[in-house]
């Protein structure tokens, strides 16, 4: 399930509300909601909130990270 959601978001163009990433999964929304946040709390994804709805996205690698990534896999 945790895979599941990680997949749905990083093949997302833009971020998605729970209820979305339920939809695409066919997880109900309330293990979603447990998977976002384990996600957030691992620094995977992150969430933007405008007051009534909450979207999650990938979080994008820093420069740093990226450059660790390239060495790691040369």
């Amino acid at each position: 399930m945790y895979i599941k959601v990680y997949e749905v978001l990083q093949a997302a163009d833009s971020p998605l509300t729970k209820e979305e990433v339920a939809e695409m999964t066919g997880l109900p929304v309330t293990k979603v909601a447990l998977n976002l946040l384990r996600l957030r709390e691992e620094g995977k994804i992150q969430s933007f909130s405008d007051g009534e709805t909450t979207k999650w996205a990938v979080k994008s690698a820093s420069d740093d990270e990226k450059k660790m990534e390239k060495r790691m896999l040369s």
